[in-house]
């Protein structure tokens, strides 16, 4: 069932000192045209992901520049949730078996859920994979349908597609992370790429002193005074954790004190993450400056925010990535990032200007000995890699995004 989402007052006159005035006089600019417009956002869940993090923060800024915004999280049985799960591995290219039986029992709960929506609206945006076949029960509403992509879908399982690319087609527009990660024969004429942003002024991303984050570091147990190499990331084969352990192990031997400190997000319901889990940890042995941190053991938004800012380097070793929020908040906080050169990454991270694109888990190594040997060069790809996120993933450039399509499908800009 569909569920409204509570969020609170935010103003957009707040983000000047971080997007600059220029930036929020383009946006109150553009929204002028669309006062009033109604606009309903539908995603999978409330919590637990970066659509709903986004969300939190963009549904009452789209409020406060004068549209009248709702937000509705879909509730899901254990077989929708089945299929959507389908859905999305089969968009990632995996092969699924979507039966006829399976397709019809998706398409009945989406259409029991739309019949549960007020046609008020003057767009309906679905986000991700899991509600896209709401779209297909649109007939007696006079709003236009926008769906929001959040994964790469070029080389989808055909079969599947036959299903689900009619299905797509029926939408007014779309957003998508990268160009690269649409297909021709979706037949979208109007869409923005628009890739995740984050919100500088939410608790993962505030100041903190050097004071208060080496105070949380050292009281989860890791020493602030000593090299701490940082990935923050899910336990699973695709992440490899078992190789940035293998990198640091030779970062270890030319710097004896260097520390890794691997945090996750984990669920108590997931056995496959903890199994991954316990095999990583087996993985690190009996080194004591390998660190396992997971909201387990009370790491939240000011931990995460407190061990980017007092990390020396940060890593993100994908096998395969559509976007990584935390590269862009470790950007933020002018910290170097060393990160596999994978689609999603290489839009985030510029190769030797705000930290390092590589290959091999050898290679890995050598970017992170050669940060660590020269604080300098470390230092500069830092504040470089800060006013590249400033120019492009901001919440307020994702805010601009949105109603530049919505002006574009309402007729009032080009």
């Amino acid at each position: 069932m569909l569920s409204p989402i509570e969020v609170g007052k935010k103003s957009l006159d707040n983000y000047i000192s971080t997007a600059g005035e220029r930036k929020i006089l383009e946006i109150k600019d553009l929204a002028q045209k669309l006062s009033g417009l109604r606009v309903l956002h539908i995603n999978p869940s409330a919590f637990g992901g970066g659509v709903a993090e986004i969300l939190f923060t963009l549904v009452p800024l789209m409020r406060d520049t004068g549209l009248e915004v709702d937000w509705f999280a879909i509730q899901g049985n254990e077989k929708f949730v089945k299929m959507s799960e389908d859905i999305s591995n089969a968009l990632k290219s995996k092969k699924v078996n979507i039966t006829s039986e399976m397709q019809n029992k998706y398409l009945e709960f989406c259409k029991e859920n739309v019949s549960k929506i007020e046609n008020k609206y003057d767009y309906i945006i679905i986000h991700t994979s899991d509600p896209v076949g709401m779209v297909n029960f649109r007939e007696n509403f006079s709003a236009k349908w926008i769906w929001r992509c959040d994964l790469d879908i070029e080389s989808p399982d055909m079969e599947a597609w036959k299903f689900l690319c009619p299905t797509i087609q029926q939408y007014d527009g779309g957003i998508f992370t990268m160009k690269q990660f649409m297909r021709s024969d979706m037949k979208l004429k109007n869409f923005v790429i628009s890739p995740p942003s984050i919100d500088p002024l939410n608790l993962k991303n505030s100041i903190l002193s050097q004071e208060e984050y080496k105070k949380i570091v050292l009281k989860m147990g890791v020493n602030p005074e000593k090299p701490i190499i940082l990935q923050l990331s899910s336990f699973n084969p695709l992440r490899d954790p078992l190789g940035i352990i293998d990198a640091y192990r030779n970062v270890k031997q030319k710097f004896p004190d260097v520390q890794l400190v691997l945090i996750t997000f984990i669920s108590s319901n997931d056995p496959k993450a903890w199994k991954y889990y316990e095999k990583t940890v087996r993985h690190a042995g009996e080194d004591y400056n390998i660190h396992f941190l997971s909201n387990m053991n009370g790491v939240g938004s000011i931990e995460c925010n407190a061990f980017q800012r007092a990390a020396s380097i940060i890593v993100k070793k994908s096998l395969e990535e559509n976007f990584s929020v935390v590269v862009t908040e470790g950007l933020w906080k002018e910290k170097p990032v060393v990160a596999s050169n994978v689609y999603g990454l290489s839009v985030q991270i510029v190769d030797e200007i705000n930290g390092f694109l590589v290959n091999t888990t050898e290679e890995f190594a050598e970017k992170m000995i050669l940060l660590l040997e020269h604080s300098e060069l470390a230092k500069k790809m830092g504040i470089r890699g800060k006013e590249y996120v400033r120019e492009n993933f901001l919440i307020t450039r994702q805010l601009n995004d949105y109603l530049t399509l919505l002006g574009r499908l309402s007729g009032v800009i080009n």
